[in-house]
């Protein structure tokens, strides 16, 4: 399997649609649907190169679905992905792409930064992202 990381934008999104799925369908039915989610993340993960026909839509970045309603958006390395952003498939992605594109490379830069900073320390040289697995 290959890793996936979620930046600080995704993990608010997460919380932001896990919070309106609860006020509006309950726990039990918020539980379902978040792990859904997580599912298309392990999903774009397993299988990154599965998005090419989507890539138009999202270039730089790539896009799967994620969960029956959202898509995650994500950049590919050699050994992991980043996700940098979560949409609802009622928005336009493209849009959404457009006007965030240089903030999702900053996110997704840093977090990069922030494993290769993990992967040295691990190795005995130096902080520790949110990693998903």
């Amino acid at each position: 399997m290959t890793d996936y990381y979620l930046t600080r934008r995704v993990f608010q999104q997460l919380r932001d649609i896990e919070e309106r799925s609860e006020q509006n369908f309950g726990h039990a039915q918020t539980e379902k649907y978040m792990a859904d989610i997580y599912k298309g993340f392990e999903n774009a993960a397993n299988k990154p190169h599965r998005d090419k026909s989507r890539f138009d839509r999202s270039n730089p970045f790539f896009l799967q679905p994620a969960g029956v309603n959202h898509f995650a958006i994500y950049y590919r390395f050699e050994d992991h992905i980043i996700i940098g952003a979560v949409f609802g498939q009622e928005m336009n992605i493209e849009r959404q792409i457009s006007k965030l594109k240089s903030r999702l490379a900053h996110e997704i830069d840093a977090m990069r930064e922030e494993i290769k900073a993990r992967t040295a320390d691990e190795e005995g040289l130096g902080a520790t992202p949110e990693k998903g697995e």
